[in-house]
């Protein structure tokens, strides 16, 4: 971390306001940062895009509880319910809807899915990266692999929730994760992955003692 008196913090994975839990920890991390670096420069990144159904006010309760933020949207294509059974007015979906909105995005994921496996931040992502001295990797319950959803869906979204971790690293760029619910990660493919990615952060910061037991477990030594 640099040793500036407001250095700029990138804070990733901001849920939408409408899950006060998760808007709770954001609030509040960026509460510890403030008391930390008081002229520090913050902005938060969201797990929306900006054709997210009800991107405008992903950080309503955030920005009136610290106006001085910036809240920005999502680094990579977000799956935004990709295989949800049913839309947003709760009308269930056909199976080829489903296929076709997951295959949409796992489209739209693949230049950053192929730059992670040669080791290349894409330029527009390391655009948006630079400047920063530090990342938050924002607590919630995002970590996990859903062993109920097709496997490729939900290893790409797991993939995307950790993305920032790998970007800013190979960046040089400090990484600290906090607040998480790790898991459950009952898939060979998912615990690997994670293991590999949350091995990058400088320290993890779990929520609760069973994640603390299952990232050990992983073998991590930054928990």
């Amino acid at each position: 971390m640099s040793s500036r008196t407001s250095p700029t913090i990138l804070c990733a994975n901001h849920w939408h306001d409408d899950n006060r839990g998760d808007s709770a920890i954001s609030e509040a991390t960026v509460t510890l940062l403030r008391e930390r670096w008081p002229a520090s420069n913050i902005r938060i990144v969201t797990l929306n895009e900006p054709i997210s159904i009800g991107a405008g006010t992903v950080g309503r309760h955030l920005t009136m509880a610290h106006p001085n933020v910036l809240v920005e949207p999502s680094l990579v294509p977000t799956e935004n319910g990709s295989w949800a059974g049913t839309d947003s007015a709760g009308t269930p979906r056909s199976r080829i809807m489903i296929a076709m909105r997951g295959g949409v995005w796992l489209l739209r994921l693949l230049p950053f899915a192929l730059g992670f496996l040669v080791g290349r931040v894409p330029p527009r992502v390391a655009k948006r990266l630079a400047g920063v001295d530090m990342m938050v990797l924002l607590g919630g319950s995002d970590i996990y692999d859903n062993p109920s959803v097709l496997q490729v869906l939900s290893l790409a979204r797991l993939f995307t929730v950790l993305y920032p971790l790998w970007a800013a690293s190979e960046l040089g760029i400090p990484v600290v994760v906090l607040g998480h619910t790790i898991g459950p990660l009952s898939r060979p493919i998912g615990r690997r992955l994670t293991t590999r990615l949350l091995g990058l952060a400088q320290s993890v910061v779990v929520r609760e003692s069973t994640s603390l037991a299952l990232v050990k477990a992983l073998g991590l030594r930054n928990a």
